[in-house]
């Protein structure tokens, strides 16, 4: 079947935003737009643009770059020539995906509730760690698809920033376990077998990765205030369970992901309230959820907040 006019006239549109791109000049003044809007304007542009490079590459031949403005600081992104597909999904990703976290970061690090130390659980390509450590935040990444580490490395390398890169999975015990992602969606990789059993996708990869624990490294961590990120596929419970001295100790503000299709909502709330955390939506901060409501609610999204 041919295209229709709607998706021709995008075609199009991609097309020029394409080469206007490839342009140094024109490059710099869409930066600072995109950097200049909203931040539902920066989520437009993320829906709009992230995947354009993926229809083919503007004769792209040189190293650039693109300047991320993130509450007050700012941070370069790679456009580099051999991964501009990857590189550009990525640029706008910082602050064009789940607003509503990059929102919450914002606040934490502009209040007297800013954390020295980040755990990002789940770290993918790092641009939660990036943002953080862009203000100063220690960064513990923790990713088990190696395949990631490199456009973080080169992020972290190019902006002078040094991350605790740990390439393992998080869970309720120490041992190994099998991860799984379709080859050209890493971001949605996940160790819990239900989640990568329902990917519709012919090309998975599944790699054994090894395992720890959360609270294995307590004694290891920096002292001081502490975001913990977690955003793992549907492993969530099971890496609280292997966290609760964690919790009980550092006391960490929580982002944390939890499909009511998976479910464990449940369980998180039991183990969320019976270590003192309330639940809430972003933007921080915002008040508890009822248990009823955090049960029904259909958005993924949510913080776990520790009581006063």
């Amino acid at each position: 079947m041919g295209k229709t006019v709607q998706e021709t006239t995008k075609a199009s549109i991609r097309r020029v935003f394409r080469k206007a791109l490839a342009n140094s000049v024109a490059r710099r003044g869409l930066n600072s737009v995109a950097n200049a809007v909203s931040w539902r304007g920066k989520q437009r542009l993320h829906g709009a643009f992230a995947r354009s490079m993926t229809e083919g590459t503007p004769g792209w031949r040189v190293d650039a770059e693109w300047r991320i403005d993130f509450a007050g600081r700012t941070f370069y992104a790679p456009l580099r020539r051999d991964d501009i597909y990857l590189d550009w999904a990525a640029a706008l990703t910082y602050l064009g995906h789940d607003i509503d976290e990059k929102q919450t970061y914002a606040a934490i690090v502009r209040s007297a509730a800013k954390p020295s130390v980040f755990l990002d659980v789940g770290g993918n390509y790092g641009t939660h760690s990036t943002l953080m450590m862009s203000h100063g935040v220690e960064a513990f990444y923790f990713e088990p698809n190696e395949t990631c580490h490199g456009y973080f490395e080169a992020t972290s390398a190019r902006n002078g920033f040094r991350p605790h890169v740990e390439p393992i999975a998080l869970g309720a015990a120490p041992g190994s376990i099998t991860l799984r992602y379709p080859r050209l969606e890493t971001w949605l990789g996940s160790t819990n077998a239900a989640v990568a059993d329902a990917f519709d996708d012919p090309d998975m990869v599944t790699r054994e990765v090894p395992m720890r624990t959360l609270d294995s490294y307590c004694d290891t961590l920096p002292p001081g205030p502490m975001v913990l990120k977690i955003d793992a596929e549907g492993s969530e419970m099971a890496i609280l369970e292997g966290a609760t001295h964690l919790l009980a100790t550092r006391r960490p503000i929580m982002l944390f992901e939890s499909h009511r299709s998976i479910g464990e909502r449940e369980a998180l709330w039991d183990v969320l309230d019976s270590a003192g955390f309330d639940i809430t939506q972003h933007i921080w901060p915002q008040p508890a959820l009822t248990r009823d409501a955090f049960l029904q609610i259909e958005y993924h999204n949510f913080l776990g907040v520790p009581r006063a």
